[in-house]
């Protein structure tokens, strides 16, 4: 548990305070064929004859682990596409959470204090639903796709980088930023499903320090024409940090940006 006392502050995704740091320009884009065909091939993995296009969504379900302990709770995951998202567990004593949109967000952690997101951890809303994540780098021109060949000795060749842009020009450099917006997106090679995608978060204040993220998605099922995980667990680290269950669905419900307000 010693591990978890550095992310009791923090929540899912956001470790830490905000600090809106410069970071470098983007480097040059490349757009792999092979690496778009196989997240293409994942998009039609995960979506029926009848799917209609996905605008926003919100899912419902139970928290069995938290922060690292075994804590149970409800849980609801709210998601417009490529603008806003928001995730909440009511746990028996807290209600932590954290809002998203247009880039910027806010955690409140279990004593209540609130907590503004780091710009690149704002980023990350939309992972717990990789489809949505997948469709914004395939629509997103800006983001680097290629093959992950980072390990000679894999026998995977379905891992796919997506190197995103940086979130604002700069001229500062983070020692861990290009690790940061790297992220890899792990497909099973039979069924093309995601698997996994893991990144690295930065902790607290330090820009220079990250450790390993990831999510793992399991237990696919069709909901409203698409083909979403009903389980996912989230890593920091070799440590379950977070587990979920998703039970309940709503797809397109014409959920507002102004919902998921993120005031200053």
């Amino acid at each position: 548990m010693r591990y978890f006392r550095y992310f009791r502050p923090l929540l899912l995704l956001i470790l830490g305070s905000a600090v809106w740091a410069q970071v470098p320009a983007s480097p040059s884009v490349t757009r792999d064929a092979s690496a778009l065909s196989l997240l293409t091939q994942s998009v039609g993995a995960m979506t029926t004859a009848n799917a209609p296009v996905l605008s926003d969504l919100v899912a419902e379900g139970t928290c069995t682990r938290w922060n690292g302990a075994d804590e149970s709770g409800l849980v609801t995951y709210s998601l417009i596409r490529n603008t806003a998202s928001h995730f909440e567990v009511h746990l028996p004593e807290s209600t932590p959470s954290w809002t998203i949109n247009a880039g910027r967000g806010f955690s409140i952690d279990k004593d209540g204090q609130r907590h503004l997101m780091h710009l690149k951890n704002a980023a990350k809303g939309n992972w717990y639903m990789p489809v949505a994540y997948i469709l914004e780098a395939l629509a997103d021109a800006n983001a680097s796709v290629s093959i992950d060949n980072s390990d000679p000795t894999s026998l995977s060749n379905e891992d796919v980088v997506i190197l995103t842009p940086a979130p604002l020009p700069g001229s500062t450099l983070v020692k861990d930023y290009t690790d940061a917006t790297r992220h890899v997106v792990h497909l099973d090679h039979s069924t093309h499903l995601v698997t996994e995608i893991d990144d690295r978060v930065f902790l607290s204040n330090d820009l220079n320090s990250s450790i390993p993220h990831s999510l793992h998605y399991s237990d696919f099922r069709e909901e409203g024409g698409w083909l979403l995980p009903h389980a996912v667990d989230e890593y920091f680290g070799q440590s379950l940090a977070h587990a979920f269950t998703f039970s309940h669905f709503t797809i397109n419900s014409h959920l507002s940006p102004t919902s998921f307000a993120v005031s200053q």
